[in-house]
C-alpha cells in the first residue's frame, strides 16, 4: 500500500509462447522486480516454465526458478557484549535486524530465525559479516498421466533446491523430493488424494534439516560462534519417508 513507511514500486512481467496446437508451452516470468532488498518476503524471483503433453493421456511440466533478497541480515552476527555486564546488546537503530541473538536481563536469549547464514557459523563474530546476498534455485519436474475417464490421476513429482543460505527454509543446504500420488475423483464432489514422498537434504557444519532435534538446528549452533561447545552429532534427521492423504469436499 502506497502509504505505509515501507512501500515500494514493484513490477511483475510475464511472457508466454505456446506451439504445436497448445501441447507446448513455455512461460517466462520475473516477480516481485525492484531493488529485491532485505524485507519481509521482498524475494526478486525469476521462473521458467516449460509444459509438454505427449496425448490425451500424459502430460509433463517442468519449473526452473532462481531467487535472491539483497542485505540479508546474518544470523551469526552479533552487536557484542557489555563488558561491565556481560549481556549482549540488544539491537539499535544502526543495527536493527531482529536475527540478531541476543540477551535481556532476566529473559535469557532472543533469537529470531529469519536471517541468512553468510558464513560458517563457528566462526567467532568478527568474522561474520552483518549481511549478505541469500540466493536459492530450484528445478522441479511433474509428470501426470489421466485414467478412467479423466476421473483418477497419476502424479509424479521430483525435486531439487539448493538453499544455499538457508534463508528460505532455516538451514543452507542441498534438498531433494521425490513423490508418487494419486487423485480420486468420487462423482462430482469428493477428492481423494494419497501420496507417498522421500526426501534428503545435503547439509553443512554436522547440522540437521529435516526432523529437528533439540541442539540439531543450525540456529544452536549460536553457542559455538561465541565460542561455546561444539554442537552434539547425531541429532534429527536429513532423510523422510512420508505418506499423506487427503480428502476434498467440492462445494
Amino acid at each position: 500500500m502506497p502509504w505505509t513507511t515501507d512501500a515500494k514500486v514493484t513490477g511483475n512481467f510475464c511472457a508466454t509462447v505456446t506451439w504445436s496446437n497448445g501441447s507446448d508451452a513455455l512461460n517466462t516470468c520475473a516477480n516481485s522486480v525492484n531493488d529485491g532488498k532485505y524485507a519481509y518476503n521482498n524475494l526478486a524471483a525469476y521462473y521458467e516454465t516449460y509444459y509438454h503433453r505427449f496425448n490425451s493421456s500424459w502430460h509433463t511440466d517442468t519449473e526452473f526458478w532462481y531467487q535472491y533478497m539483497k542485505d540479508v541480515p546474518n544470523m551469526f552476527w552479533f552487536n557484542g557484549t557489555n563488558p561491565s555486564t556481560g549481556i549482549q546488546y540488544a539491537p539499535t537503530a544502526s543495527t536493527p535486524w531482529p536475527e540478531t541473538t541476543f540477551q535481556r536481563a532476566g529473559q535469557g536469549a532472543v533469537n529470531l530465525n529469519f536471517g541468512a547464514v553468510c558464513q560458517d557459523p563457528r566462526l567467532a563474530p568478527s568474522q561474520q559479516s552483518a549481511r549478505c546476498y541469500a540466493p536459492e534455485y530450484a528445478i522441479t519436474n511433474y509428470l501426470e498421466h489421466n485414467f478412467w475417464h479423466n476421473t483418477a490421476s497419476l502424479n509424479i513429482r521430483n525435486e531439487f533446491v539448493d538453499d544455499i543460505r538457508g534463508q528460505r527454509t532455516g538451514t543452507p543446504a542441498k534438498y531433494e523430493e521425490h513423490m508418487v500420488g494419486f487423485d480420486f475423483w468420487a462423482g462430482s464432489t469428493i477428492t481423494f488424494r494419497p501420496e507417498l514422498s522421500y526426501t534428503h537434504a545435503f547439509t553443512q557444519y554436522g547440522v540437521t534439516a529435516l526432523n529437528i532435534a533439540p541442539g540439531a538446528s543450525i540456529a544452536n549452533l549460536e553457542s559455538v560462534s561465541q565460542g561455546g561447545s561444539p554442537n552434539p552429532s547425531g541429532l534429527g534427521k536429513n532423510q523422510a519417508l512420508t505418506f499423506a492423504a487427503d480428502l476434498i469436499w467440492h462445494f
